[in-house]
């Protein structure tokens, strides 16, 4: 059988599958696949899905469950040269069937029934009856041909036009990620890892990529427990040895473990942090649990653009970090440039803020179907001799340690994250305005004074006039557009929104509540 090279997903795994046949690659709670096993049925579903006109540049959506059933999605679709969509089914409806209608995909892969608004956009192909064995006779099938710009997946993110946006990421993209993801943590056949990630978030693709070309063991563990408790109990028994998890995820398990005067458990040998600011008090926490000198932390940060993660902090341990309030986000990957630029794209001084801009081999392609949105954020790279060479301005502000470390300083626009999502206040407040009888929208983000909480977000609704509308009413129209995560904690009704003498939205204002009236 002609494999493909290693400039593809999906030939780093099947050289991984030759060298660790019988490490075990994937247990879920009804199945357990050693790296031969995995290899060998998810070609039986590429082959189907090649049958099915699946090839180059075709997007398959991935409606499952099942964090294991995501894995066996993700490498067949790749190996039969397409491209995946994770469609997660905790999202709403609507947003769903958008993804579905923008990214157009040739079918969709599914672990259970999807919606019927879904399953009339196209296809549907019941994983489970796919054929796990070979149909009919003859030689084995030709694999396509993958160039390392061939399309790996279609990643959404939320929208500052109110609509999600669909990034295309490259083979050669995640390729770049993976190794140089690999060879920084040393991944290596014994490390077991969780798939917590949910499949909107695209940290799923980080959780499962890496670790696969590595031969590590993959456990299913599709949501974060309940408790702290819960979630530590589950840690020490499965005897993960890396955790990649959000900051807000680490900030809560942190202090329980230094509350509950609990070691870090044994059997971790490494923890990533990022996706959200992180404070260097919780940092010093960490380093005074029982245990921590022995694991190796590390803080994280990318933008899906750019392929999940683009720097890494690796110097925690050393470094005088007393005057940073938060930890610095590091230094880029191999492939990877970053620069701090001014306004007009110009190098600042050294220690001053900038925007920070990525370059080099983890560049998506641009954005599905907005070819004007795409030449705005990925701009020419003036830094390089490369031809054709691209950046993505992140909206990020930024400046660098004396170590070359980068620190993160906030936004430059109102992007925000909450537990580690980005959220463009933009796309609730399209969602807010497609409400009958709603005239003006604002939504604001207010950050906790508890390092230990996400902020709050606050939905300021003024009526058309002699309209009436209710926060019941909106908060179930909100549910069925947007994700929970970016439905407002705290919606508003008032008779104005109040603007400043330049016609602007007065925020100040809006902060102090007796300066507007609030209709019932």
């Amino acid at each position: 059988m002609r494999t493909n090279n290693l400039t593809t997903i999906h030939g780093l795994f099947r050289q991984q599958a030759r060298q660790t046949p019988t490490t075990v690659a994937l247990i879920g709670a009804e199945l357990q696949y050693t790296y031969a096993e995995l290899d060998r049925i998810t070609d039986r579903y590429a082959q189907y899905l090649l049958a099915q006109g699946v090839g180059p540049e075709t997007i398959v959506g991935c409606w499952t469950h099942d964090s294991c059933m995501t894995v066996l999605c993700v490498l067949s679709v790749l190996k039969a040269g397409g491209a995946y969509l994770l469609l997660d089914p905790a999202l709403p409806e609507d947003r769903l069937r958008y993804m579905v209608a923008d990214s157009k995909p040739a079918c969709i892969i599914v672990d259970e029934a999807a919606p019927k608004g879904i399953a009339d956009m196209c296809s549907i192909v019941p994983i489970r009856e796919i054929p796990g064995q070979p149909t009919g006779h003859g030689s084995a099938p030709s694999w396509p041909k993958i160039a390392p710009d061939s399309l790996a997946y279609v990643a959404y993110t939320s929208g500052s036009t109110g609509v999600p946006k669909g990034v295309l990421i490259t083979h050669g993209a995640t390729v770049n990620h993976a190794l140089a993801f690999s060879a920084l943590f040393d991944l290596r056949p014994g490390d077991r890892l969780p798939l917590l990630a949910p499949l909107a978030f695209d940290m799923a693709t980080e959780e499962m990529i890496p670790p696969l070309i590595s031969g590590c063991t993959l456990l299913d563990a599709p949501a974060v427990s309940p408790s702290m408790q819960e979630f530590t109990q589950s840690v020490i028994h499965h005897a993960y040895t890396i955790l990649n998890l959000p900051a807000p995820l680490w900030h809560q398990w942190t202090s329980y473990l230094h509350d509950a005067d609990l070691p870090v458990p044994p059997a971790l040998r490494l923890v990533i942090v990022g996706s959200d600011k992180i404070y260097t008090d919780q940092y010093n926490v960490w380093r005074t649990l029982a245990g921590a000198e022995g694991v190796r932390w590390v803080a994280a940060y990318g933008v899906t653009e750019a392929t999940v993660t683009s720097t890494f902090y690796l110097t925690a341990a050393k470094d005088d970090l007393s005057k940073e309030p938060f930890m610095p986000i590091g230094t880029p990957i191999t492939g990877v440039t970053t620069y701090i630029l001014t306004e007009d794209r110009k190098p600042v001084a050294p220690g001053e803020a900038g925007e920070l801009y990525i370059g080099g081999a983890g560049l998506a392609r641009g954005y599905q179907n907005l070819p004007e949105k795409t030449a705005e954020r990925f701009v020419p790279d003036p830094f390089t001799l490369k031809p054709d060479a691209r950046m993505y301005a992140t909206g990020d502000k930024v400046r660098s340690l004396a170590n070359g470390a980068l620190v993160w300083l906030g936004r430059n626009d109102s992007q925000i994250k909450i537990n580690g999502l980005r959220i463009e206040p933009g796309e609730i407040e399209a969602a807010l305005y497609a409400y009958p009888g709603v005239h003006e929208v604002v939504v604001v983000f207010t950050p906790a004074i508890d390092k230990l909480q996400a902020g709050t977000l606050t939905a300021y609704v003024e009526p058309d006039t002699g309209q009436h509308v209710n926060e019941a009413a909106l908060r179930s129209f909100l549910a069925k557009r947007l994700p929970a995560r970016m439905i407002p904690q705290m919606i508003v009704i008032l008779q104005k929104i109040p603007l400043n003498t330049n016609g602007k939205l007065d925020r100040k204002a809006l902060s102090q509540k007796d300066v507007y009236n609030v209709t019932p």
